[in-house]
């Protein structure tokens, strides 16, 4: 009963508004969220590429050892020398989202001969896509599943969404 009375008393001196407002949270008493550190995509295991942005020195980036001994594990040599003739007419390389993004045409290529080449300097991740003889080959080292949003659009414009055949292979982590 003196809860009750003391409640009614208090409810005298108090403006309506602080009646009828929800309690309010005192800020000293709420944490801020932490923000998270903002990462760089252009450091990491291949920084030292990130330079060649803008450039057209495509041929220094390919012959950089650690992108060949990457290339070659996913592609062979047969399929890193077609890399490489397919890259011969390169558009500046461009970086995009988390990675740098080389794309090019063979100078003397009858029909399609283009090639596609996403790399990720912060942890050594690569994706190529060639199209030749009306085929498009993709390796990736991506989960299968999971696709680039910068190699969709590439492989639309090659028609794979319009019956090109499209032969994917997946490399796992532990091959890498």
């Amino acid at each position: 009963m003196r809860l009750g009375r003391r409640a009614a008393a208090l409810a005298l001196f108090l403006p309506p508004a602080v009646l009828v407002q929800p309690a309010l949270v005192q800020p000293a008493l709420v944490q801020p969220a932490r923000a998270q550190p903002a990462v760089d995509h252009k450091q990491g295991v291949l920084a030292h590429l990130a330079p060649q942005i803008g450039t057209t020195n495509t041929p220094l980036v390919l012959n950089d050892p650690a992108v060949r001994r990457i290339l070659s594990a996913l592609l062979g040599e047969p399929g890193l020398r077609l890399l490489v003739t397919n890259l011969q007419l390169a558009a500046p390389i461009a970086f995009d989202g988390t990675a740098l993004v080389l794309r090019g045409a063979r100078q003397d290529g009858v029909g399609e001969q283009e090639a596609f080449l996403s790399i990720r300097p912060r942890d050594g991740m690569m994706e190529v896509a060639i199209l030749t003889g009306g085929r498009v080959r993709f390796v990736s080292q991506r989960p299968s599943g999971e696709r680039s949003e910068m190699l969709e659009p590439q492989l639309l414009r090659w028609g794979v969404g319009r019956g090109v055949p499209l032969d994917e292979r997946r490399i796992p982590p532990a091959a890498r």
